[in-house]
């Protein structure tokens, strides 16, 4: 049969809302303990291909593994192999030849969901037994690397052990050195590619007797990382913390970086022979060699930190392998161990302990193994066997999960959203999101139990691989070993399931398929959206009330309704005002950036909703608010009658304060802004010193006005920067032609000259040729005694009277009907520049 294991005792897990977690990055469990001890006693079958990678053996074999992901959601194993022979060999192994090169093996996990979580058996076929049972071809090594001092990061080493990763850094331990190297080296690899291991940095401990079959690294809330390593009987472990980018203990280190550094922080001893409070010190409990040592957190970065350890007997295909787990404390500058929690684990699935017999475990806590966490906050746990004797020259391994498939308010339930991001909206503007609803990544399913109370061998039957194997006929499953115990028919005495609402289950006494003829032992179970049990088939009722379930299953089979229902089109929800309340329904949704502020990032709430059920799974769409910055509308320079120059009048005249108007706006409403404003005579000055300065916080028309004489005359740039307060800076310019006095008469006299040779009215024109007598002088040219003459002399007062005459006569041309106001206002500008 499949899938056959010991029950633990049910326990509640505590509530863990969906998180969208990055790549291979630190997760934390919702309640470490309870997970640890939840964990499922037997492992589903799993396995994969060694590829061309080097023969294991019980002597070389696989020594340690991580679970990571690549950026497309692709899962992979990465697990180191020694090369060494063991000195005095294994129990029951013959260890014979010479040492080779260690190796670093990269699994891709190619036939499983890219979700993340629970990979669930890959080892199941009709009518065939586990251990006749190959993987998909998928699951194999597509990459490895050895350790013989060929390339840059891969020194000639015989001993790899195990591994951790933490924030897409793998970290390898190394032993036994071919060519005098440090006895004990750890190194660092950025997997972001796992197929392609970047080797970064390298650690030598000083330290005398740093032992390094293991290395276990976690993140501190300082911004440094935590290092354990030890080895052998782990007699000694040692404590290391990094040091920051420049050396020094201040400041975050940056993992990945090739300077990375290490200094000692302390180191426990755990044969002390003393106890501090709590704080057993007089031995390991279990007397371990632990294979693994790894860090896992729970809460958050600041939440209490565990250390979880695996150890199993090298050589004995049925011995019972072990969990430990201890609280991971810091006392001063001390860090203490506390044992809190073992648990004995079995690495035969598919058998009672009385017919573990050799060939059919699939994993030894003593060869490669690995905790992992998955974004919903599942404890997984993973083993493989020492070398390949799997079917068609496999690896066996195996995954332990939850015991109840996945905690009771996993996440994992419900649908979920896939977001097609990133997401980007500029202050004020509008952005599209999109997603589509995707079914629970944890379907419906059945465990089934030969003992009551949930004990004894068991098989579970998931919606998503029912047809993988023969859950149409008990007395099929594992083929040859049916002999042994008739498959798993008449066998079920209590049992654990779950299916969503509108989806049922149906335990038969016979084959499947006969719904006038059920079987008289029927039990259909219908789904309550909930994990459901009951530890007693013989208080459990047929459908027909005819007998009792108890030893009568032969067959289980998931209904048409369910298939229906994950098959359903998920609506997608979007909460686009942030307010509690999903008013959006559908795939994309406008947002809008009116009102935000950037740069930031803001998160709107979405959903996924089933139609049959209704049930929903609640995510969010991360928008990058870009800053926007401010819109210059306007800026102009008006001379002291209020005329634009360069519109209302050609020129400003130097020496009379003119003033500088400009507007803005700003699409981010709740920015703030400054400006200053620079006149191109040299001289600039900010809105502190402004004549009105209002800015356009709120969505209003901000306001920059300002007076100012021209210091020199020329063709100037008068140009308005307006910067806010997320650094959004803009400019604009305008450009304004400044005369001296003298400059401007001479320019208004030829302007005069020009509409004099255009006017034909006698009366215009007499006031218009007297006007220019006043400025010019003598009629026949620019002669002596003019207003022009007279500026140019700096007989000032002289030049003031002309300049009023030469008014008085263009007033008299514009009674007649001349167009002379633009001459009648330079010429005041005139005589404002020269006032004292």
């Amino acid at each position: 049969m499949r899938k056959m294991c010991f029950s633990a005792i049910l326990i509640l897990a505590v509530v863990c809302s969906p998180v969208a977690w990055a790549k291979n990055e630190m997760r934390f469990l919702p309640d470490v303990i309870t997970q640890f001890d939840d964990l499922s006693v037997r492992p589903d079958a799993f396995g994969f291909f060694r590829g061309s990678s080097p023969d294991p053996s019980g002597c070389k074999h696989y020594q340690g593994m991580v679970r990571v992901e690549a950026a497309d959601g692709t899962q992979y194993f990465i697990v180191s192999r020694s090369g060494v022979v063991p000195d005095g060999g294994i129990p029951g192994v013959i260890c014979t030849g010479e040492d080779d090169p260690a190796n670093l093996l990269v699994v891709r996990l190619g036939s499983r969901d890219k979700n993340g979580e629970r990979l669930r058996s890959n080892r199941l076929h009709r009518d065939r037994d586990i251990s006749d049972t190959a993987p998909p071809s998928e699951d194999t090594v597509v990459n490895f690397f050895t350790y013989d001092g060929s390339a840059e990061g891969f020194p000639n080493y015989g001993h790899a052990g195990g591994l951790q990763v933490v924030d897409n850094v793998l970290v390898v331990p190394l032993e036994e050195s071919y060519d005098g190297g440090a006895d004990a080296l750890f190194m660092f690899y950025d997997i972001s590619d796992p197929e392609h291991p970047d080797f970064k940095s390298s650690f030598d401990p000083q330290e005398e007797g740093v032992k390094s079959g293991l290395a276990g690294i976690t993140p501190l809330a300082n911004g440094h990382y935590l290092l354990v390593v030890t080895g052998g009987k782990n007699e000694k472990v040692w404590f290391y913390e990094s040091l920051s980018a420049d050396g020094t203990p201040d400041g975050p280190t940056k993992l990945d970086s090739k300077t990375l550094s290490w200094v000692l922080k302390d180191i426990w001893q755990p044969d002390s022979g003393s106890e501090d409070g709590d704080y057993l010190e007089q031995d390991w409990p279990n007397d371990p060699a632990h294979q693994i040592l790894q860090f896992l957190r729970q809460g958050d970065i600041n939440g209490p930190l565990f250390l979880a350890g695996a150890q199993g007997e090298a050589g004995n295909p049925i011995a019972q392998d072990i969990m430990d787990l201890y609280r991971v404390d810091t006392i001063g500058d001390q860090i203490r161990l506390k044992h809190v929690s073992t648990q004995f684990m079995d690495s035969h699935p598919n058998l009672d302990s009385v017919l573990a017999l050799p060939g059919n475990n699939v994993a030894n806590f003593a060869a490669a193994s690995t905790f992992y966490i998955s974004p919903s906050g599942e404890l997984l746990f993973y083993a493989t066997e020492h070398d390949n004797d799997g079917p068609d020259d496999s690896v066996k391994a195996g995954e332990w999960r939850h015991v109840d498939i996945v905690r009771h308010d996993s996440p994992t339930y419900n649908p979920s959203v896939q977001l097609f991001g990133p997401f980007e909206v500029p202050e004020g503007g509008d952005t599209v999101l999109t997603g589509i609803g995707r079914q629970p990544i944890t379907k419906a399913w059945i465990q089934l139990f030969s003992g009551f109370h949930f004990g004894n061998r068991y098989i579970v039957v998931d919606f998503e691989d029912w047809a993988k194997d023969s859950y149409s006929d008990f007395s099929d499953l594992d083929g040859s070993l049916a002999d042994l115990h008739d498959g798993f028919t008449d066998e079920p005495s209590s049992w654990k399931w779950f299916a969503p609402k509108t989806c049922s289950i149906r335990a038969n006494d016979d084959d499947f398929g006969d719904d006038d003829f059920p079987g008289e032992h029927t039990k259909t179970l219908d789904g309550t959206g909930g994990p459901e049990e009951d530890e007693n088939l013989r208080i459990i009722s047929n459908d027909s009330n005819s007998g009792s379930m108890d030893d009568e299953l032969s067959s289980v089979e998931f209904r048409d309704n369910c298939s229906h229902y994950y098959s359903a089109f998920m609506d997608v929800l979007w909460d686009l005002d942030r307010n509690g309340t999903f008013e959006t329904n559908s795939l994309i949704a406008q947002f809008s950036g009116a009102g935000l502020d950037g740069p930031s990032d803001v998160s709107v709430p979405v959903q996924a909703r089933h139609p049959d059920d209704l049930r929903v799974g609640n995510s969010v769409a991360a928008v990058h608010v870009t800053n926007v910055p401010p819109v210059i509308t306007d800026l102009s320079l008006f001379d002291s009658l209020g005329l634009k120059v360069g519109v209302d009048v050609p020129f400003a005249v130097q020496g009379v304060t003119l003033t500088a108007k400009g507007t803005f706006t700003d699409p981010g409403t709740p920015d703030h802004q400054t400006a200053t404003l620079h006149y191109g005579d040299g001289l600039a000055e900010s809105n502190g010193t402004f004549d009105l300065f209002t800015d356009a916080f709120g969505g209003v028309v901000g306001h920059a006005n300002a007076g100012h004489r021209f210091t020199v005359a020329g063709d100037l740039t008068l140009a308005l920067d307006v910067l806010d307060d997320d650094g959004g800076a803009v400019s604009a310019s305008v450009q304004v032609k400044v005369l001296t006095p003298a400059q401007a008469v001479d320019q208004i006299i030829i302007m005069l000259d020009q509409l004099i040779a255009g006017t034909t009215n006698d009366a215009q024109r007499k006031a218009l040729l007297k006007a220019r007598k006043d400025l010019a002088g003598s009629p026949d040219g620019r002669g002596l005694n003019g207003a022009l003459d007279l500026i140019e002399k700096g007989n000032t007062s002289a030049a003031l009277e002309k300049l009023q005459l030469a008014i008085a006569d263009l007033q008299a041309a514009q009674a007649a009907g001349a167009d002379v106001g633009t001459l009648i206002a330079l010429l005041r500008q005139v005589m404002a520049a020269l006032l004292p």
